[in-house]
């Protein structure tokens, strides 16, 4: 028997799980790290999903570098000590220790790091951009703070 556990993921008595995605479509079992800790986060104000050892976007394991030191940004941006990721991918390119977000004057989010680059988050591409001019540096208020999915060891 399944139980959900949010954000399309679902849990067997084994601590399996799987993973139905928002629209019809298979059911596919996620290589979870560690079944029993896998739980979810509210849609864009905390990691898709989590367990002790690792991260998951859209039915993936994250292919993050460092679970302790691991953060959700907002926006589908996240880091850790060894990467920056967006969605389910890793941008590479990016310098993680001085990774953050922007926000332009028309409100759109952009991350950066100390380059002066700009990468507009994208579920086709993470494109390279110019940063526009006027932006301010931006913490969303409402992403969970990294305690509540933090490791529980």
């Amino acid at each position: 028997m399944l139980t959900g556990i949010g954000n399309g993921y679902l849990r067997d008595e084994a601590n399996q799980v799987f993973f139905h995605g928002y629209e019809a479509g298979p059911l596919n079992q996620i290589d979870a790290c560690d079944g029993a800790t896998f739980d979810t986060g509210e849609y864009l104000r905390a990691p898709q999903a989590w367990d002790n050892e690792c991260a998951y976007a859209d039915g993936q394991r994250m292919p993050i570098t460092d679970r302790a030191s691991f953060r959700y940004l907002g926006n589908l941006w996240s880091k850790d000590a060894g990467g920056v990721y967006f969605d389910d991918r890793r941008i590479d390119g990016i310098e993680p220790t001085t990774f953050s977000l922007v926000r332009a004057p028309d409100h759109s989010i952009y991350g950066t790091d100390a380059s002066g680059r700009c990468w507009l988050g994208g579920y086709v591409d993470n494109l390279l951009v110019n940063c526009p001019s006027g932006t301010r540096p931006y913490t969303d208020p409402d992403v969970s703070p990294p305690s509540e999915y933090a490791p529980a060891h």
